[in-house]
């Protein structure tokens, strides 16, 4: 009797699984993508529609945006205020409500060494 206890409920799970998954199967990935400097601007697709995202930009400081996608997944923020040029910009990323984190791929800087 306990065999077919457990038997039941590895097919229950097993069943229930795919209902718990996002509904967007075959979605792209979330992006983060980075558009200017001055003040720094980065847009973001592939999100979840009408998800809570936390930006996070790292140069001198470290600066926080909490934005929130529009029903097709995209945002754009801007880091106005925060005090960044090409040599201090060291990464950016986004965290989603999943705590899941896309980084946003920089442009290569030519700079003296610190």
């Amino acid at each position: 009797m306990p065999l077919l206890v457990a038997i039941l409920a590895v097919v229950a799970a097993t069943i229930a699984e795919p209902a718990a998954q996002p509904s967007h199967r075959g979605a792209q990935p979330a992006r983060l993508v980075f558009v200017g400097l001055s003040p720094v601007r980065a847009r973001g697709v592939h999100f979840r529609p009408h998800e809570r995202v936390r930006v996070v930009l790292v140069a001198r400081t470290r600066a926080v945006r909490v934005v929130r996608a529009a029903a097709n997944g995209s945002f754009a923020v801007s880091f106005r205020g925060v005090a960044a040029d090409i040599c201090s910009l060291r990464t950016l990323y986004a965290i989603d409500s999943r705590g899941a984190t896309v980084e946003s791929k920089l442009p290569l800087p030519v700079c003296a060494p610190d």
